[in-house]
């Protein structure tokens, strides 16, 4: 009986069954963003530069330069930051002391932009 109370409570650590699987893609995913951005080349995509280059001069090669440009594209300089908050997160799924990083939902977070607003426009949403 109390085998099966333990395992119904997950180990009491709150973290869920895909948690660490998560916090590693997030990780990946941060690394491979930051490298992608610190190769990025203009010059490595055809419809930037004719002729391309050849062989492309980004280290993850022709999906590294189209992450690079359209994370540069949507964000300017302000994608480096990307893919720190990516590592953080990522380490906030497997790292119980960064347990508060995901307490919070969006929608909280969405409350809380919307409460910083002037009172019409913010009226009645959260």
């Amino acid at each position: 009986m109390a085998k099966k109370a333990t395992a119904d409570s997950g180990g009491g650590n709150g973290k869920g069954e895909f948690d660490d699987i998560i916090g590693f893609s997030l990780l990946v995913l941060a690394l491979l963003l930051f490298i992608s951005q610190i190769s990025y080349n203009p010059h490595d995509l055809s419809f930037l530069s004719n002729p391309p280059n050849h062989p492309v001069h980004n280290w993850i090669g022709k999906i590294g330069a189209y992450l690079g440009f359209i994370s540069f594209f949507l964000l300017g300089m302000a994608a480096y930051i990307l893919p720190f908050l990516l590592a953080t997160f990522g380490l906030s799924r497997l790292l119980d002391a960064m347990a508060h990083l995901r307490r919070h939902s969006w929608w909280s977070a969405a409350c809380g932009f919307l409460d910083r607003l002037p009172p019409s426009l913010a009226a009645g949403h959260c």
